[in-house]
């Protein structure tokens, strides 16, 4: 998990404030879904592959 946060915070700076873990993701394999508080107020929403850490989406809630 600290692999994971530390590849999504590298890409997207800010505050951690929600971490979900979906282990039947069909389509991608099991995946986390990181929401992230911008310094600026933004709040990002992350998915990454839990297996390699890459960043499958990244969308501006």
């Amino acid at each position: 998990m600290n692999r994971i946060l530390g590849i999504a915070l590298a890409d997207t700076p800010g505050e951690v404030i929600d971490v979900e873990l979906d282990a039947d993701d069909d389509d991608d394999g099991p995946t986390y879904e990181i929401n992230i508080l911008t310094p600026g107020g933004r709040t990002i929403e992350m998915k990454l592959d839990a297996r390699t850490g890459a960043i499958l989406e990244r969308e501006d809630d």
